[in-house]
């Protein structure tokens, strides 16, 4: 046997005991039922109740989440928490999970997981990636109101605080929204790459709310330790960057979003909104199962402190408080640049470039006559033989850039945030 096969084999041999031992570490979880059995499971039947959520059922076994369906890409496998505080992950601060030691006390990736757990409560974490996730809204609501569910995780106190101690740059730190929800226009909306953003001081941004406008902090993680480690621990659930806003809205204040374009988890920190969500048609929805029936219809939501609510992409959103006081809201976003068209715009760009430099039919010019056979006036043309060949021959070079793009997938996914 050649060394090269050798070596081979013993890489097989220490794969195979791996997964052994893994399997071993998760089969006496549920000792009476096979792995693929649900009879240890008991999950909530309806979201707003803490009493349909059984004491492990955020952790046990080695239950996982994926598509089985067959030709399906299965993006990934989500394992359950095995941490003690999951046992309690509604009564835990967030500030609590957050000072868990890594390695010591808790890997990163459990903490990642605890936070989420904490944030849908009282659902399912797994259930939330099946039901939910790219899927549509949901709301996730306590069994009372709970005003200190998130603790004093962050608190309008320390909102005035940021504002007062710093003086933010309007566009990049911080945005004012007025009573029609148009942002207040700041230098670095125009035209000039040269132009100097404008600041604003705490007194100046007072000045705007006390005129019923909302105040939004962009880059709240710069500011606030609390912040940047909440959302540097998340960034483990979900593979990739995860950016905080903090919306201050004043009482009898309406603002409707663009069209949502990442991931977002929306945190009632303090007082009450009204959430109504509609799906932007021109998104498709992204859809795993064929069975699960998924509205695009206007809905509504009502939060109040201590409440969540998750919009996967592409939803509107209008949020409005009421005559009976301020709204403080904690968005998270993530997946902003974690999708697989980045990856291809990387990819592909990269590898036309390459092409270009490679290859001479990338380099040829265009026929002076194409206008004839090609573009929107003559795409009816389909039989002209002309366009019949400029067809193929961009068909075959087509076929090489995405030979070249899957090449350069490694470094292309390296660029990706």
């Amino acid at each position: 046997m050649s060394r090269a096969a050798q070596k081979k084999r013993k890489r097989q041999h220490k794969f195979n005991s791996t997964k052994t031992q893994v399997n071993k570490l998760h089969l006496p979880m549920c000792p009476s039922a096979s792995p693929n059995e649900s009879e240890c499971d008991e999950l909530p039947s309806k979201l707003g109740s803490t009493e349909f959520v059984s004491q492990n059922q955020l952790s046990h076994g080695s239950k996982f989440v994926g598509s089985s369906k067959k030709g399906s890409w299965k993006m990934f496998d989500r394992t359950e928490v095995q941490h003690p505080l999951s046992l309690a992950v509604h009564t835990t601060p967030i500030s609590k999970i957050l000072q868990l030691k890594d390695t010591y006390e808790c890997l990163v990736t459990e903490k990642s997981a605890l936070l989420l757990s904490k944030i849908i409560f009282p659902h399912d974490r797994l259930l939330f990636y099946e039901q939910f996730w790219e899927k549509t809204p949901a709301v996730f609501t306590r069994a009372t109101v709970d005003a200190s569910y998130f603790g004093k995780f962050f608190t309008k106190k320390a909102f005035k605080a940021m504002v007062t101690e710093h003086v933010l740059k309007l566009g990049i730190d911080v945005d004012i929204i007025d009573g029609e929800g148009n942002r207040l226009v700041s230098v670095t909306d125009s035209d000039d790459v040269h132009a100097l953003p404008v600041t604003m001081d705490g007194g100046e941004i007072w000045s705007n709310y006390t005129k019923q406008h909302a105040i939004a902090l962009l880059q709240p993680q710069v500011y606030n330790d609390n912040i940047w480690n909440l959302c540097s621990s998340l960034e483990y659930e979900f593979g990739c960057r995860v950016d905080p806003i903090i919306t201050l809205q004043p009482s009898q204040h309406k603002w409707t979003h663009p069209p949502i374009k990442t991931h977002q988890f929306a945190l009632q920190l303090e007082g009450n909104t009204k959430w109504t969500l509609k799906k932007d048609q021109t998104y498709q929805p992204y859809i795993s199962n064929e069975n699960l029936l998924i509205s695009d219809s206007e809905q509504s939501f009502n939060l109040r402190a201590g409440d969540s609510l998750y919009i996967p992409f592409g939803w509107k959103a209008t949020v409005e408080t009421s005559d009976m006081g301020q709204s403080l809201i904690l968005s998270l976003q993530t997946s902003n640049s974690n999708s697989v068209s980045t990856l291809f715009k990387i990819a592909v760009t990269q590898a036309v470039e390459n092409l270009q430099l490679e290859s001479r039919l990338f380099r040829k010019l265009l026929p002076p006559d194409i206008r004839d056979y090609l573009g929107v006036p003559t795409s009816e043309n389909e039989d002209d033989p002309k366009r019949q060949i400029l067809m193929s021959d961009l068909t075959k070079l087509c076929s090489q850039v995405m030979t070249q793009a899957i090449d350069i997938i490694d470094p292309a996914h390296d660029q990706v945030s």
